[in-house]
């Protein structure tokens, strides 16, 4: 992989969004699994989460106000994914996804140079979720100085979420 220099951007003060930034430990609310229908309005059952997020969202979607919930996606040390995760624990795990043969996980670079510092990570395309857009921006005013993916690394990650997405599965072969 290059450089981690070369792949983040600092930022300091600036609580606008933009594609690829590296939110920590962002509080998630999930509904729990079997949550019955209709719905109990007064009780829902639900958790609340902290992950290490990255923002998908178009960057020039969120500066000019065309959304309010933000796609985001899930990511980890990419050593402790491997030991809680039987698909990813393999011995080459980690080169089968930078060769593209495992769509629903991307890798980001370290970050080990200055303050904020991150591990190799990966991101999990599968785990996606939106969060309102005023709420990210107060959690990421809260996060000084934190990191940004630069382009072209950005535009590899947006590329990567949307062949996982686009992929096209037959029910049977026509011929």
């Amino acid at each position: 992989m290059p450089d981690s220099d070369d792949w983040y951007d600092i930022i300091q003060g600036d609580p606008g969004l933009r594609q690829g930034d590296i939110l920590s430990q962002c509080p998630i609310i999930r509904v729990s699994p079997g949550v019955n229908y209709p719905l109990e309005e007064e009780n829902i059952p639900a958790t609340i989460e902290s992950h290490n997020i990255v923002i998908l969202t178009q960057s020039c979607d969120l500066d000019q106000d065309k959304v309010s919930g933000v796609v985001c996606c899930t990511h980890f040390d990419l050593e402790q994914a491997k030991k809680a995760s039987p698909e990813l624990e393999k011995r080459n795990a980690a080169e089968e996804i930078k060769k593209g043969r495992r769509l629903r996980y991307t890798l980001l670079a370290a970050h080990d140079d200055s303050d904020p510092k991150m591990t190799l990570r990966i991101v999990d395309l599968g785990d996606i979720f939106v969060l309102p857009k005023d709420f990210l921006q107060k959690v990421a005013a809260a996060q000084n100085p934190r990191l940004r993916l630069r382009a072209p690394y950005r535009e590899h990650l947006s590329q990567a979420f949307a062949r996982f997405y686009m992929r096209v599965a037959l029910p049977r072969e026509a011929f």
